[in-house]
């Protein structure tokens, strides 16, 4: 009589395991769905944009995806960017290293500042295409939102030889996140009116592997994709 009950809760617990997953599984593409559908008119237009911005002396090389829906809706997504190979570049990396030494929350959010940061240029760039006389303030009748999909942790890999080491920010899952701002100009200078950053995802959706060397990255650190907004 022992092994039939064995074999009974073992199959049970198979069948609810597999329900849980179908389960995840909706969850992650309704998620997604929301995310991917913002901005998705027929009428708009999407253009792939690349570019070359300065911080400290470092020159960042970013790609990105801008969505224009008529004159007043503008979206930003997919972005991506990578430092150059240079001594002001090289600076900012050991900085990082330096904080990841000490604590890997402290460089993640080190890197986060510098997304941000490198984000609101993006969008100066993207301001002084437009025409003034079509955004005058005080009225806020234009936005731009930025979206980001993925949640995040820093992958650390070590140079065999000299022991320096670089640190990226790898995708470790999937969330929804959107920061919108409303903007007008003012005397031909652009004029943020309103920011608001909505997370519309209760955690992130975890990815299956991640492609780190060593493992090193801290699987309890996967910050939502609001971190970088």
């Amino acid at each position: 009589m022992v092994i039939p009950l064995l074999f009974l809760f073992v199959t049970s617990c198979n069948e609810q395991n597999v329900d849980e997953t179908l389960l995840e599984n909706q969850k992650v593409e309704i998620r997604t769905s929301d995310c991917e559908d913002l901005g998705q008119d027929p009428t708009c237009i999407t253009i792939p944009r690349t570019g070359t911005y300065v911080i400290s002396g470092c020159t960042v090389y970013v790609s990105y995806t801008l969505r224009k829906c008529g004159t007043s809706t503008f979206t930003i997504r997919d972005f991506d960017y990578d430092l150059a190979n240079s001594p002001a570049c090289n600076t900012i990396r050991q900085q990082w290293s330096a904080l990841f030494n000490m604590s890997s929350l402290d460089a993640n959010e080190a890197m986060n500042d510098f997304y941000r940061n490198l984000s609101i240029m993006v969008e100066d760039y993207e301001f002084s295409q437009l025409d003034p006389n079509l955004y005058p303030c005080p009225s806020n009748n234009a936005t731009w939102s930025w979206i980001e999909t993925y949640c995040h942790t820093i992958c650390n890999k070590k140079h065999e030889g000299d022991g320096d080491q670089d640190l990226n920010q790898v995708v470790c899952g999937y969330s929804c996140c959107i920061r919108s701002t409303s903007f007008c100009f003012e005397t031909g200078v652009p004029k943020r009116t309103d920011v608001q950053i909505n997370d519309l995802s209760d955690e992130c959706d975890p990815v299956m592997f991640i492609a780190c060397p060593n493992g090193s990255y801290n699987p309890n650190i996967c910050q939502k994709s609001c971190a970088r907004l």
